[in-house]
């Protein structure tokens, strides 16, 4: 019920048992997904290369990555050896764009270079809020990239996420969090969901809620609560 509303149609006088205005609902939904995506990428283009004093140091062999619309791959060239190279950039929003494009590069990169190293580059606010995506099954889209992520574990990926700005609910944890080791640079800014975000959903008062989150990590934004925790 709630896809129809977020399409547009009114459902107080739909029937329960009549298929007809069921069939007049869906076909407003399908009119709003044939709209235009947003203008911001097709599914991970080509994109421009990334200048970044940060990847310099990380691979002094140099590095071919390059973003669209916020997210990034590519490859550098360690001392050892190739890392694959993917992620989030400039506080990149998670949308349904992003995380088909970052599955497609997981699975691409599991397929063409077996045992190849990963490196998750992490710096963004989170899913995006759009009816779109939300329409579109953003969540579950997040869900495969998080499978994506297993499966190449499992193929023999070492996977390492490295946070260097905000972390937000699911633009972190289908990739970054779900890594074999995370690390942050000083200044990163990990969190699940802002303390007025978690009063509107579990009812207890924000006031409550930042007094427990002094003696309980598990509820505090922030990286040395996320240190606390060993999640970082």
């Amino acid at each position: 019920a709630e896809i129809w509303r977020l399409a547009g149609a009114d459902l107080a006088p739909l029937p329960l048992l009549e298929a007809a205005p069921f069939r007049a609902a869906a076909e407003g939904a399908r009119r709003f997904l044939r709209e235009p995506p947003p203008p911001a990428w097709g599914p991970l283009a080509m994109g421009a290369p990334v200048i970044d004093p940060l990847l310099d140091a990380l691979f002094p062999g140099g590095h071919d990555v390059r973003t669209a619309a916020g997210v990034v791959r590519g490859t550098g060239r360690g001392a050892a050896d190739e890392v694959a190279v993917l992620g989030s950039l400039g506080g990149a929003e998670m949308g349904v764009e992003a995380a088909l494009a970052l599955s497609r590069e997981v699975l691409r990169v599991v397929r063409e270079h077996p045992g190849r190293p990963l490196l998750a580059l992490v710096d963004s606010r989170g899913q995006r809020m759009s009816r779109r995506d939300e329409i579109l099954g953003l969540n579950g889209l997040l869900g495969h990239l998080a499978a994506c992520v297993e499966a190449a574990r499992r193929a023999g990926h070492r996977i390492v996420a490295l946070v260097r700005g905000d972390a937000v609910s699911g633009g972190v944890l289908p990739l970054g969090f779900m890594a074999d080791a995370v690390h942050a640079l000083p200044g990163a800014n990990p969190w699940v969901m802002s303390l007025p975000a978690m009063s509107r959903v579990t009812k207890i008062p924000v006031e409550r809620l930042e007094e427990l989150s002094r003696s309980s990590p598990a509820l505090a934004p922030g990286l040395d609560a996320f240190l606390r925790l060993g999640a970082i």
